[in-house]
């Protein structure tokens, strides 16, 4: 039996349209760094400040309006000295080639947001090893 029927037949693989295509169902991948997700964030402050669940979203909820608001208004947004800041800066334009054809296209300019940050959070993390 051939690898390509053997890992079909292990179920690694699965038909589509006459082409064989990897099975997520069947993949493994081990996450380096866990993420915390908007959920577990408002609950750790809440927890952590003895304080509903509700209030601690409507506070995130709010927070987040508002930084918006400010980065999209083109205003520089500091999170206190020991996160960082916001930037609104412009990317010029370059050349750039089609992958698929090898075209040279021409890239252009845009606005991107940028998050600086702090030298206190980079101190702490540079000391940091990942498994």
């Amino acid at each position: 039996m051939s690898d390509a029927m053997t890992e079909i037949y292990r179920g690694t693989y699965f038909k589509d349209r006459n082409k064989l295509k990897p099975n997520n169902k069947t993949k493994k991948t081990k996450r380096r760094n866990p993420k915390m997700t908007k959920k577990e964030l408002i609950k750790n402050i809440a927890e952590a400040n003895k304080t509903s669940i509700t209030k601690i979203e409507e506070f995130y909820n709010s927070f987040e309006h508002t930084l918006i608001e400010s980065i999209t208004s083109n205003e520089e947004v500091t999170l206190s000295s020991k996160l960082g800041k916001f930037i609104l800066k412009t990317r010029k334009a370059y050349a750039g080639r089609n992958p698929q054809t090898g075209e040279k296209i021409k890239i252009p300019a845009k606005t991107v947001v940028t998050f600086k940050l702090s030298k206190t959070i980079k101190d702490k993390v540079k000391d940091l090893t990942l498994e």
